[in-house]
């Protein structure tokens, strides 16, 4: 609730335009996970902005994943091209919500991109056989 004091300690409205908020939040907000999908670039609104569109995937063992839908805008589609499906990714979010015609919709835009550098089961190195350690 944007009216409680705490909150907005936490929170800053970075923009107001016409019936869209864009809210940075202080706290990390961040998925890690593995691309799964990525579409083509294509250009969007009157300005001709660049937009690219990718889904990561939380990597569990559990049955039901989460996933999250992100766009890059402008020159970070540049960086895009670093990356491809099978990618192991943290992406710091940020979120937004606009009116249309009496709908709101909600976007989640990727504000930053690095590889991943958690290890799986598979890439961590094993322990020696030959332990010489005296305990």
């Amino acid at each position: 609730m944007l009216s409680d004091k705490n909150h907005l300690e936490k929170t800053n409205i970075i923009s107001k335009h016409k019936n869209t908020f864009y809210i940075l939040m202080n706290e990390k907000m961040e998925f890690e996970g593995i691309i799964i999908m990525m579409w083509n670039e294509e250009t969007v609104w009157q300005n001709n902005l660049r937009k690219l569109t990718f889904v990561i995937e939380e990597e569990t063992d559990r049955e039901f994943k989460w996933s999250i839908a992100v766009d890059v805008f402008g020159d970070k589609v540049d960086m895009m091209k670093d990356y491809k499906k099978g990618d192991k990714v943290k992406v710091g979010l940020n979120f937004r919500a606009r009116e249309y015609n009496g709908r709101w919709f909600n976007g989640v835009s990727a504000r930053r991109i690095d590889k991943a550098n958690w290890a799986t089961a598979e890439s961590a190195p094993s322990a020696p056989a030959d332990d010489d350690l005296p305990f």
